[in-house]
């Protein structure tokens, strides 16, 4: 019997051997594993805001390109009510040089085309925090052959940390003015005499220029101006 008591006295002294030798081992190994994930870089919230910042930019830019590629191939249709397929893009049909729109009214269709790219810039999933434009003001401007693109401001929101950007400025080349004034000359030209197109009035504008025959009172125009490469305006001149 007191054979049996040592036995179990003995077990119980290797158990709580093995318990110490554990304990002793957790205290040490968990100061080094507190420094470890102490020591891990912990992103700065205005490293995150700048990429937000770096991000809006860049998609705005690329709206940007966007609202003047499309006024560019369609002749800026969304202002008018008569327009023609050619191919599966929808063009403003110009029966006089009155038709032509203004720069005004070029800009005024820019800006709102660029506000409803803001809201796609603003939806997109890549950027981490909620991207709030809805007070935003979208201003369009034309000078010296650039379109001028401000919008202000913008808000980056995560729950309680906000940052506001206060302005984005987006500037595409593009010689509005010219292709324009270059539109109503052509225009003028074709509607002056149904029977017999001036062709020499129409090589008289100041712009390289693509003239295809759609049918007997239809054309389909390409101007490319001069100096501005990369850049066009299509528009349909339809005899009156």
């Amino acid at each position: 019997m007191e054979i049996f008591r040592k036995g179990q006295i003995s077990v119980y002294i290797v158990v709580a051997s093995l318990i110490m030798i554990l304990a002793v081992i957790y205290f040490i190994q968990a100061p080094s594993q507190s420094s470890r994930m102490m020591a891990r870089p912990i992103p700065s919230q205005t490293e995150e805001f700048q990429d937000g910042s770096i991000f809006l930019k860049s998609c705005l830019d690329d709206a940007a390109e966007i609202v003047v590629g499309d006024f560019a191939i369609t002749g800026s249709q969304a202002l008018y009510k008569q327009t023609l397929l050619i191919g599966e893009i929808p063009r403003a049909v110009f029966s006089s040089p009155a038709d032509v729109p203004s720069i005004d009214d070029a800009i005024e269709t820019s800006r709102k085309s660029f506000e409803t790219q803001l809201d796609n810039c603003l939806m997109d999933q890549e950027f981490p925090y909620d991207l709030i434009a809805e007070d935003a003001t979208v201003d369009v401007s034309y000078s010296n052959g650039r379109l001028l693109f401000r919008t202000y401001p913008v808000i980056a929101k995560s729950g309680s940390i906000s940052r506001t950007y206060d302005a984005f400025v987006n500037s595409v080349t593009y010689p509005l003015e010219e292709y324009l004034n270059d539109a109503k000359a052509a225009v003028e030209a074709i509607a002056q005499d149904p029977e017999s197109i001036n062709i020499s009035a129409l090589l008289s504008i100041n712009a390289y220029h693509t003239i295809k025959q759609v049918d007997a009172e239809t054309y389909d125009i390409t101007l490319s101006a001069d100096g501005w490469p990369g850049t066009s305006y299509s528009f349909i001149a339809k005899v009156r």
